[in-house]
Order: C-alpha cells, then structure tokens, then sequence
C-alpha cells in the first residue's frame, strides 16, 4: 500500500520536540494525520520528550489535529518572509 500520512520530529532537544505531519490530498480528513501524529507522540515521550505543536494561523486543518490531541494555543510565533 501507499502510505498516507508521515509524522516526524525534525528538531529534537533533550526534553522537547516538534511534530510535524503530511498527509497526501487523498487521504486528509480521515484520520491519518491524528493517528500518525500520535504514534510519534507516544514514541518521542518513552525517549524523555515532550511534543511541540506549531501551525500558521492559516493551518486549520493542522489546528484541529492538534486540538483532537490535546493541544492548546499557549503563545504566538511571527513568522516572517524575506525577498
């Protein structure tokens, strides 16, 4: 089969790290990115760490995976792009 959905932690420290899911057209809103994104929460917190969620304010879909798995707003990150 194909796969579906891809979670990944692509910045780590000792005590956190970032979730990070993509999920080809065809398969979001199914439930593959929730499943993905808690598999790797579940690994990353056996090592010691604690998941960071981030999301631009335009990510809907990102904020509602997020809050199916517990997250909460708690700050505001500017994200910036130069020329």
């Amino acid at each position: 089969g194909a796969v579906a959905s891809l979670a990944y932690a692509p910045l780590r420290t000792e005590t956190l790290f970032d979730v990070s899911v993509d999920t080809l057209g065809p398969f979001r809103g199914r439930g593959f990115a929730r499943r993905a994104a808690a598999l790797l929460i579940e690994e990353e917190s056996r090592a010691g760490r604690s998941p960071v969620w981030g999301a631009l304010d335009s990510n809907l879909p990102s904020h509602a995976v997020g809050t199916a798995l517990g997250f909460a707003p708690c700050g505001r990150l500017l994200v910036a792009e130069g020329e």
